[in-house]
């Protein structure tokens, strides 16, 4: 592509989000009103406006929350083990030995989560799912163990 088109084609686009993005303020505004302003960089706490005059009533706010709270709990519970591994071939799920190791594995995978920051993090990642609709939950290997 050149330049001219590319240009052309990111103006379509940013034009096309402007919708989108006072959806965005609107619900940054009222439903997650402390989480900072969505298309504003802020590198300091102090650039938040912590006196949100426009919010009289909370009903949205603890409305996302609780919607929040409850996906995680059901979905990826910090208290239960909320996966299963098992085999491809059949053969080697009705194998003793081969469930006793994976669920060995499955006991490893649960307690490595429970020892990082994963719950942490699903949290903040139900909190953008239900207010936003927008977030992504990405697990990358840690290359020193």
């Amino acid at each position: 592509m050149e330049g001219a088109n590319i240009k052309k084609r990111f103006d379509a686009l940013v034009e096309n989000r402007k919708t989108l993005e006072d959806t965005y303020q609107v619900i940054e505004k009222f439903v997650v009103p402390f989480r900072g302003e969505f298309f504003k960089p802020m590198a300091e706490e102090q650039e938040v406006d912590w006196r949100r005059r426009e919010i009289f009533d909370s009903t949205a706010i603890m409305a996302c929350q609780t919607l929040a709270s409850s996906m995680q709990g059901s979905l990826t519970s910090p208290s239960v083990k909320w996966f299963t591994l098992g085999f491809k071939e059949t053969a080697l799920n009705e194998s003793n030995e081969a469930m006793r190791w994976i669920e060995d594995c499955e006991n490893k995978v649960y307690g490595a989560l429970q020892d990082s920051d994963f719950n942490l993090e699903a949290s903040e990642f139900y909190l953008d799912l239900s207010s936003y609709g927008t977030s992504i939950l990405v697990e990358e290997v840690d290359d020193d163990d």
